[in-house]
């Protein structure tokens, strides 16, 4: 699995990545995503909007409010959450494409890092379904997002 963003720029496994590839507007390109390409085409092909999921984890309590209530200074833990987007898979069904939705561009690409000076951490999960007696499997992989 080789997973891509903005202009085939890949992604490596463990990279920082700036927010600007996965989620600003560029001519052409109205939100720049992750693209997937598979080694081959997946059998069975993929299904809906939760075949490839992209999450990240946010800091836990982010808000002054939550701090109180826990009587901490900063955060003690992470909340993973999943970002809205589609999905789609390339004609010859080895490229699937994750293009956020455009409240959630606006949102991680715009508002996030105004909120966090730290990197988060993203995970990528591709979902491919059972064929026949052989099981469905996930493929995963993970990065950090930073502002940028």
């Amino acid at each position: 699995m080789e997973l891509k963003a903005e202009h085939s720029q890949r992604i490596e496994d463990g990279a920082t990545v700036p927010v600007s590839r996965l989620f600003s507007a560029r001519p052409g390109q109205p939100w720049a995503g992750i693209t997937v390409r598979l080694d081959r085409r997946p059998p069975g092909g993929l299904v809906g909007d939760r075949a490839l999921t992209l999450s990240v984890e946010l800091p836990y309590p982010l808000a002054d409010a939550g701090r109180r209530a826990w009587n901490v200074v900063g955060a003690f833990g992470f909340q993973p959450i999943t970002l809205e987007g589609t999905v789609s898979l390339d004609a010859d069904e080895a490229v699937v494409r994750w293009l956020p939705t455009e409240v959630t561009r606006a949102v991680v690409g715009q508002q996030l890092f105004a909120v966090l000076a730290e990197p988060v951490r993203c995970h990528l999960v591709l979902w491919l379904p059972a064929v026949g007696d052989v099981p469905g499997t996930d493929l995963r992989t993970w990065f950090r997002l930073r502002a940028g």
